[in-house]
C-alpha cells in the first residue's frame, strides 16, 4: 500500500465517520443537518460532499482491483521474457554468500533491478582480512548470479556492519 493509498483511505475514513455522525445526530432528533440540506448554499457544499466522496470511490475501487506486481529483474532469452523476483535473486545472492568462509550473517537488498545492483549487509567472523573478503564476496556473487540466473550484475555492494565477537564465532 503506499502513501497516497493510506491517505485516501484516511481521508475516507474521516468522511465515512462524518456522515455516519451526522445522521445519527439526525435520527437522535437534531435538525441542524436537515437544515443544512434545505439551506441556499447546500448544493454548492452538497456538491463537494458528494464528488469527494465519488473521487474516494473511484480511487478505492482501483486501489481494490488493482494487481500487486511484484517486482522482478526481466531479461530476454531465446524464446521470451524471463523475469526473475527481486526476492529469488535476493535469497539466491545470499545462499552464495553464505558459503564464503569468513562470512557469518548476511542481508541482501537490490537496489536496483534495472542495470542489478546489489547491497549486502555482513557480519564477519574475526580474523579475515575484510578487504579480501568483500572482493571474494563480490566476485562470487557477480559469478554465481551470472552462472544460475544469466544476468550480469552492474555492482555489488558490501557493508560490514560488524565483527561477531570470540564467543559467538566459537558457537558457529
Amino acid at each position: 500500500m503506499t502513501t497516497l493509498d493510506r491517505v485516501f483511505l484516511g481521508l475516507t475514513v474521516v468522511i465515512l465517520v462524518v456522515f455516519a455522525g451526522s445522521i445519527a445526530w439526525t435520527i437522535g432528533g437534531s435538525s441542524a443537518v436537515i437544515a443544512w440540506l434545505q439551506s441556499p448554499g447546500a448544493a454548492l457544499d452538497g456538491g463537494i460532499v458528494v464528488l469527494l466522496i465519488l473521487l474516494m470511490a473511484i480511487y478505492l475501487t482501483i486501489m481494490a482491483t488493482r494487481q500487486e506486481t511484484q517486482k522482478s529483474v526481466v531479461y530476454q532469452g531465446e524464446l521470451g521474457e524471463v523475469r526473475i523476483s527481486i526476492n529469488s535473486i535476493q535469497g539466491l545472492v545470499a545462499q552464495a554468500a553464505r558459503e564464503i568462509p569468513g562470512v557469518n550473517d548476511v542481508s541482501v537488498t537490490v537496489t536496483d533491478s534495472e542495470s542489478l545492483r546489489v547491497r549486502l549487509d555482513i557480519q564477519v567472523l574475526p580474523g579475515h582480512h575484510i578487504p579480501q573478503l568483500s572482493e571474494e564476496l563480490q566476485k562470487t556473487v557477480k559469478d554465481y548470479l551470472d552462472s544460475t540466473v544469466g544476468i550480469s550484475v552492474a555492482e555489488v555492494q558490501v557493508f560490514v556492519r560488524g565483527i561477531i565477537s570470540e564467543a559467538k564465532a566459537r558457537l558457529v
